[in-house]
C-alpha cells in the first residue's frame, strides 16, 4: 500500500508558484484552486506529476494513499473496538447464563433463549428484581412451559402503529427476580 510522503517537498517553489500565480495567469482565477493543487504535486515529484497527465496521477495517487491509509487505520481500529466490546458483552452474558444454570432446569433455560431469540435481544443481560420494573411496564402473556408472562418496557410509544419494536424485556427467572434484556425487532 502506497503511504502519502511528502518529506521531499519543493515549500520554496511552491511558495513562488503560489505568490506568481495571478501574475502569469490573470484570466483564469477560476481553476486557481485546481492549479494550486497541481503545484502542490509538482512540488513533492516534480518528474511524476509534471506534464498533461501529472495532475491526474497525482489525484489518484492522493486518493488511494492518503484515503485508503487512513480510512484503513481507522476501520481497524474501530474494529478491534467493536470486537472488544462484542466480547466482553458474550463473556458477561454467559456468564449470567452460567449462573441461572445453577437455579433453573434446561428447559427454562431452553425457553429464556428461545424468548430472547424471538425478541432479537442483544446487547449485555442484567438480572434485576421485580421491585425495580417500573409500574407502568406493559405485562405481557407469554405461553412458555417455564413462564406465562414478560414485560415489556418500549423505549417510545410512537411510531405508527404506536409501537417502536425496541425497548427492554423482562423475563421472570424465579424468587422475584427478572432477566432484562434489550430488544429490537
Amino acid at each position: 500500500m502506497k503511504h502519502l510522503r511528502t518529506d521531499k517537498f519543493d515549500i520554496a517553489y511552491f511558495q513562488e508558484y503560489v505568490a506568481t500565480y495571478h501574475e502569469r495567469y490573470p484570466d483564469q482565477q477560476n481553476i486557481m484552486f485546481q492549479d494550486m493543487f497541481y503545484g502542490l504535486g509538482i512540488c513533492i515529484d516534480p518528474v511524476k506529476y509534471k506534464g498533461a497527465d501529472g495532475f491526474q496521477r497525482f489525484i489518484e495517487w492522493i486518493s488511494d494513499s492518503y484515503r485508503l491509509d487512513e480510512d484503513e487505520k481507522f476501520m481497524d481500529q474501530m474494529m478491534e473496538e467493536e470486537e472488544r466490546r462484542n466480547k466482553e458483552i458474550i463473556d458477561h452474558n454467559n456468564q449470567i447464563l452460567s449462573d441461572l444454570k445453577e437455579t433453573l432446569d434446561d428447559t427454562y433455560i431452553d425457553n429464556i433463549m428461545e424468548c430472547l431469540k424471538e425478541s432479537e435481544a442483544h446487547g449485555k443481560l442484567e438480572v434485576i428484581k421485580k421491585s425495580d420494573i417500573h409500574k407502568h411496564i406493559n405485562k405481557q402473556m407469554e405461553e412458555w412451559d417455564s413462564f406465562d408472562h414478560i414485560y415489556v418496557d418500549q423505549f417510545v410509544d410512537g411510531g405508527f402503529s404506536g409501537d417502536e419494536f425496541a425497548g427492554h424485556i423482562y423475563i421472570p427467572i424465579k424468587e422475584g427476580k427478572y432477566l432484562k434484556s434489550n430488544y429490537s425487532m
